[in-house]
C-alpha cells in the first residue's frame, strides 16, 4: 500500500484553547494524533480492520510518524497515512470542532498519487484541489479488493495505480502554514505557492 505524506494545519476560529482541547482529544498516549480518538470504532472490531478504518477514517491504519508544532491558534501536524489520505476522519472531526478549521494537505511519497488539499471551517467544505473526487473510485476498488483478498497487498497496489494522476500540489493563497510549507518543499515534486 502506498505511503501517503499529509499535513495537517488546526486553526482556533474563537478561542485558542479550542486548539488546545482538539489535541488533548486527539492524541494517544506518546502519539499526538491518532485517527481512532477522533473518530472511535464503535463495537467489535480489531485495530487491523483496514475495511471499517478506509470506510470511517480514509486511510488503511492509523497515521505514523507523526510530528507536531504548536502556536497559540494553531496547531501543525504532519504524518504519513497509509493507502489514502484520511479525509472520511477529516470530515467527521471537522464537524465535531465546528470552532476550528482544517486544512489537510497530502501527496505520495513517490508521486503516483495526485496532490492536494481538503479545507473545513465551521464544519463546512470551505474549498479542496486535487484528489477528493478521484479517490472516491479508488476507495471502492481498494474495498473490493482487499475482500477479494484479506491481505494481499500486492493486489491494492495496481488497482490505486488505474485511479491516480499526476498534479502538483498548490494551496490557496492566505493561509498561513509555515509548518506544512517547510515540510513539502524539501521534496523536488511538489512546489507551493
Amino acid at each position: 500500500m502506498r505511503a501517503i505524506q499529509c499535513g495537517l494545519c488546526v486553526t482556533a476560529t474563537l478561542e485558542a484553547s479550542d486548539a488546545s482541547t482538539f489535541y488533548a482529544d486527539n492524541c494517544d498516549g506518546g502519539e499526538h494524533l491518532s485517527l481512532g480518538k477522533g473518530v472511535p470504532r464503535e463495537g467489535e472490531g480489531s485495530d487491523d480492520d483496514v475495511r471499517w478504518n478506509l470506510l470511517h477514517w480514509g486511510a488503511a491504519w492509523d497515521v505514523q510518524r507523526v510530528e507536531y508544532h504548536a502556536e497559540a491558534k494553531q496547531r501543525y501536524y504532519t504524518f504519513v497515512a497509509i493507502a489514502a489520505p484520511p479525509l472520511k476522519w477529516q470530515r467527521a472531526v471537522a464537524r465535531k470542532y465546528p470552532n476550528l478549521d482544517f486544512v489537510l494537505s497530502f501527496h505520495s511519497a513517490d508521486c503516483d498519487l495526485a496532490a492536494g488539499y481538503v479545507s473545513y471551517s465551521g464544519g463546512r467544505l470551505v474549498g479542496q484541489h486535487g484528489d477528493d473526487a478521484c479517490l472516491r473510485p479508488a476507495l471502492v476498488n481498494i474495498l473490493a479488493a482487499y475482500d477479494a483478498e484479506r491481505h494481499a497487498v500486492n493486489v491494492i497496489r495496481p488497482v490505486l495505480a488505474l485511479w491516480v494522476q499526476h498534479r502538483l500540489y498548490r494551496h490557496p493563497d492566505g493561509l498561513r502554514l509555515a509548518a506544512l510549507r517547510a515540510h513539502f518543499e524539501d521534496r523536488a515534486e511538489v512546489k507551493m505557492k
